[in-house]
């Protein structure tokens, strides 16, 4: 919880850490003349119980600070201060517009607060405002006859504030000075018509500068009763100790000029100056050039794989012939304690350099990791004026995981050597200012040559419940970087963790991530709201969220956890996980269980589409007609709407309140296809997490479910361990899913390997069909070969953005490529029925390398998206690589549109012309037959002429069975791959492993069907295949 109290004067961060409240109430408000707090529980304000006798409003503390604290405004006379009365009157009279005449005038003291109205907006009669708005310091402007008071930035606003419109007439005569009135509210127009542009408290009313001749800018702001002093003040106090007794030395105050005076015996004088690092000379007479260089260190994400401590090293570098270092500094940075860390240094210039025009500075800022001093990235930044003595620089720093290595820097730091530095040192270059060479040290290691050994850490820095980290010797020795479920500086508070189970039901199994919002109420505070979220993963059936809180029991009021599960943006589920009414302080878990019993509903659920449809503020009265229809003895209930969530309590009355559902963003949107990144913290974040929208999943939302073609990285890569290549060491899902795709894939390529064989022959390519057929087996047998690679380099994570996009590209490619081979067979087997006798073998063949060429040509056109779309991306979480398709509906529409209807095409129209071509074959050679037998089906009686039919048609059937069974074989093997693929449409390919797997192999069944679909049904195929294994048997005989 101490990331989450930033400011230190906060009541509830300093009771958090057992501190004190602080006053609030500022003194120099205390018996002021004006009500400004409400009453406390005793009824007790700033201004009850005030003798004026003892609390004079005419006091150093309150004269002269803009506010008339005395009723005549005599404490605001005189004070020299840039104001309309110094302007325009003496110092013994206030400045105001003339109620009749709206002109300015000088009012004596005598008749300011004497019950007659002299000024426009009540300025000499302030009481009455004061008195009615007491907690609305702006609202001081007294309309004219009217018990109304208004804000002076409501005065001459081309707007009616008052009911007499004085606001905007008699107020505003002196302002415009007989000009137009003036109505743009992003300026200014002074009485001599100066345009004046100002964000509204930094100009007008700002009790500093005028920035009209006249000073109309400040008109009516002395009314606001809003002080502007010091914290502190300490005029009219004696000083202690007094100087008249104190035993100083002027003579030592300024002979060193900021320096230290110490004595020496070396020295001739018998002493000598250190001076500070900008000064020099015998007695620091001098100033140094320098540069200050400011810069902030944000962390952008991802977080988990930063390194635990990180070394900032700056240089100040002159880039002439040659490259030279002017001066440096370093810093030590521990990414998960700082938050948000302001670095100030001072860089020096030597002593002997000159202030010129051509001379090329620059800031050079380079990260390496605290241990290994691994080089990281570098912020390079020019100087712009070199000829400036004084400057100063100021840059935010932003820092990620993924590493953006400057090649020239990376070389020159791996090749400078000294002999200074030690070996685990990483040497930079020369120091001019410094007069020697730049060792940066290890945080293992200390001194100017790194040879010093440095480890504060023991056993027990931490507890024995984190790492300790050697820091910055210059500050703290050590840093504890603490365990999961531990925090604090030295790891000795356990955080307080929600252990919750979750049922078998189908909501929980798809739903992917969950938050748990964790609402603590707090006696005489606002309640505290805390979030933690976890990503769920397959089959895993309980998560355990942390949160930084110590539970204070004087303050303690009870508890209530919520559980949102995810499946995607479009739907969130809610669950009451816990609610007590008492904890006690060494209960550091809750144990819930997260079912049907205890979801909560939605409003949606609850209410018909007339009520849903209300104005929120009215159809929030209808809420406790939930409650009332709800019987006593009925367990808790609750249900939510878009800004509140809502229980019953055991009388039945209703309880809402708000659960601050507004996650922090994060600055950079690491999600794709428009997924919602959330961070745990809006200023120092230390996770994040993606919520995808629907048909997106992944870490973060990289992959599609509906584009029709299914990825075998959507399915398998988020199983596989990172950074391991052994199949025997990955989890049991992995090794049988490979271990099937493996038997598939070596299935696949024998049986092609037997269907090239098969139509190499001869005999095989009388027609056309035997050249589709040999050119879809080649098709074919590549598919498996690419497969079989995509499937070793998942394992071996060995993929790159060439790789991802030529093998995705040659997958569908190839597999495309044999489907449509085999449709073509079967429409050129239907073409030939229809002809008969006319049709022509020769013009086939050569109609058929026509038609190859052709398709090969537009699949490949077809498929390019594959090869331009195809990239790998990095996911810096998981620490995995993912190809996926970039390509997206919201970034080019048309072209996504047509990517998914040409894949629902290529895979839908061969199995459509396939089945209705076998359909077509039956059609006309019975009808042939029939016409045949049309003759003798006259003679014959009706029982007869169907005997007659059935057998024409079973003897056709069994006639031209090689022709349609492999249309129907090959029809039937498309059909459960179009089901499965249209049903995985939008849903998460990751989380059923098995299931998913099991289609995309689907997938794959054409492209090993020619062996089954057209050789073994074919007498003269199968007589071919027998020659090929006769001939391999031989060959092999012959070896």
């Amino acid at each position: 919880m101490q990331n989450l109290c930033f400011d230190v004067y906060l009541d509830d961060c300093r009771s958090f850490r057992r501190e004190s409240r602080q006053f609030k109430i500022p003194f120099e408000q205390i018996c002021n003349g004006i009500v400004e707090h409400e009453p406390d529980l005793d009824g007790n304000t700033d201004e009850s119980d005030c003798d004026l006798d003892e609390w004079p409003c005419h006091t150093y503390v309150r004269t002269c600070n803009n506010i008339w604290n005395c009723p005549n405004g005599e404490d605001e006379l005189g004070c020299g201060k840039p104001n309309l009365a110094s302007r325009h009157c003496n110092k013994t009279t206030h400045f105001c517009l003339d109620a009749n005449t709206g002109f300015p005038i000088c009012l004596s003291e005598r008749k300011v607060n004497d019950g007659i109205l002299n000024c426009v907006g009540s300025v000499d009669e302030r009481s009455f405002c004061r008195i009615k708005y007491p907690y609305e310091k702006v609202r001081r402007y007294r309309c004219k006859n009217s018990d109304q008071c208004i804000s002076p930035f409501q005065v001459c606003d081309c707007h009616q504030d008052c009911p007499l419109n004085d606001d905007e007439t008699i107020a505003c005569i002196w302002f415009n000075n007989g000009q137009e009135p003036w109505c743009d509210s992003s300026t200014l127009r002074c009485r001599n018509g100066k345009i004046v542009d100002y964000p509204l408290l930094n100009s007008r009313c700002d009790g500093m500068n005028f920035h009209c001749t006249d000073g109309e800018d400040e008109l009516f702001c002395e009314l606001i009763d809003e002080i502007f002093s010091e914290s502190i003040s300490l005029i009219n106090m004696e000083e202690y100790p007094n100087r008249l007794r104190s035993a100083s030395n002027n003579f030592l105050a300024f002979y060193c000029n900021r320096g230290l005076y110490v004595y020496s015996s070396e020295s001739p004088s018998g002493f000598i100056c250190l001076c500070p690092t900008h000064y020099y000379g015998d007695r620091c007479q001098y100033q140094r050039k320098r540069l200050t260089l400011i810069f902030q260190v944000q962390i952008i994400g991802p977080f988990n794989h930063l390194s635990p401590t990180l070394k900032f090293v700056i240089l100040l570098v002159r880039q002439n012939e040659t490259k030279s270092i002017l001066s440096h500094e370093e810093f030590l940075y521990i990414p998960f304690e700082y938050c948000l860390p302001k670095y100030i240094t001072h860089l020096a210039y030597p002593v002997e350099d000159s202030l010129s025009l051509s001379l090329n500075d620059s800031i050079e800022i380079h990260l390496f990791t605290g241990l290994t001093l691994e080089y990281k990235t570098s912020w390079i930044y020019s100087v712009p004026f070199n000829f400036l003595p004084v400057q100063q620089i100021v840059k935010r720093l932003f820092l990620s995981a993924n590493d953006i290595i400057s090649q020239s820097v990376s070389l020159t730091i791996s090749k400078n050597k000294s002999n200074l530095c030690s070996n685990n040192s990483v040497y930079l270059g020369y120091d001019r200012n410094l007069d020697r060479d730049i060792c940066v040290c290890p945080i293992t290691h200390i001194g100017s040559r790194c040879l010093i050994p440095y480890d504060p850490c023991d056993k027990n820095s931490c507890n024995n419940h984190g790492e300790c980290i050697q820091n910055d010797e210059r500050s703290n020795k050590y840093q504890c970087i603490c365990d999961l479920n531990w925090f604090g500086d030295r790891c000795e508070r356990i955080k307080f963790r929600i252990n919750v189970f979750f049922s078998k039901d189908s909501i929980v199994l798809s739903s992917s991530i969950a938050f748990v919002h964790l609402i603590i109420a707090q006696k005489y505070r606002d309640a505290l709201h805390l979030t933690s979220f976890n990503r769920l993963e397959e089959n895993l059936f309980n998560s355990t969220f942390y949160f930084e809180y110590d539970m204070d029991e004087n303050q303690f009021h009870g508890l209530i956890v919520f559980l949102r599960l995810f499946e995607d943006l479009d739907h969130v589920n809610y669950y009451l996980l816990s609610l007590k009414q008492e904890l006690n302080e060494t209960s550091k878990e809750i144990i819930s269980t997260a079912n049907q019993s205890n979801r909560c509903q939605s409003i949606n659920e609850l209410f018909n589409k007339t009520i849903r449809k209300q104005m929120y503020m009215r159809r929030i009265k209808n809420y406790q007609t939930i409650c009332l229809k709800k019987n006593f003895q009925n367990q808790l209930t609750c249900f939510y709407d878009e800004q509140m969530i809502c229980l019953c309590d055991k009388t039945n009355h209703l309880n809402c309140f708000n659960l601050y559902l507004n996650e922090n963003g994060c600055p950079w949107n690491k999600c794709s296809n428009r997924g919602i990144c959330v961070e745990n913290h809006y200023l120092c974040p230390t996770s994040s997490i993606c919520i995808c929208r629907k048909c997106y999943y992944g870490s973060s939302c990289q992959f599609s479910s509906n584009t029709y073609l299914i990825s075998l990285d959507s399915i398998l890569a988020s199983h596989i361990q990172p950074n391991i290549t052994s199949l025997f060491q990955q989890t049991k899902l992995i090794q049988i899913s490979f271990i099937i795709m493996l038997i598939v894939i070596m299935i696949g390529i024998i049986l092609n390997l037997l269907s090239i064989g098969t139509f190499l022959d001869k005999t095989t390519q009388g027609t056309g069909s035997g050249l589709y057929l040999l050119t879809s087996s080649c098709f074919a047998l590549f598919t498996f070969v690419f497969l079989m690679i995509k499937l070793f380099l998942l394992l071996y994570h060995r993929q790159n953005n060439l790789s991802c996009s030529f093998i995705e590209y040659f997958l569908k490619f190839s597999s495309t490529n044999n489907e449509w081979l085999n449709t073509c067979v079967a429409i050129e087997r239907t073409w030939a029925v229809k002809k008969k006798a006319r049709f022509s073998r020769v013009i086939s063949k050569k109609l058929s390398k026509w038609i190859i060429f052709i398709l090969i040509t537009l699949i490949s056109l077809i498929c390019l998206p594959e090869l331009i779309y195809r990239r790998m991306i990095i996911d810096q979480e998981d620490k995995r690589t993912w190809c996926i398709l970039t390509l997206n509906y919201e970034q080019q529409a048309i072209l996504f549109r047509f990517y998914v209807i040409s894949n629902v095409l290529l895979f839908l129209l061969p199995t459509v012309i396939n089945l209705i071509s076998s359909i077509i074959i039956i059609i006309i050679t019975f009808r042939f037959k029939q016409q045949l037998n049309s003759t003798i089906i006259t003679d014959m009686d009706k029982k007869s002429q169907e005997k007659l039919r059935s057998k024409t048609l079973r003897k056709q059937i069994m006639k031209h069975k090689h022709i349609l069974l492999s249309g129907i074989i090959l029809g039937c093997f498309s059909l459960p791959r179009i089901i499965s693929i249209f049903k995985s449409i939008c849903t998460k390919l990751d989380k059923r492993l098995h299931l998913s797997l099991f289609t995309y192999l689907i997938g794959f069944i054409p492209s090993m069907s020619i062996f089954v679909a057209f050789i073994l049904p074919s007498d003269a195929y199968r007589a071919a295949l027998i020659l090929f294994i006769k001939k391999l048997f031989f060959i092999r005989l012959r070896f």
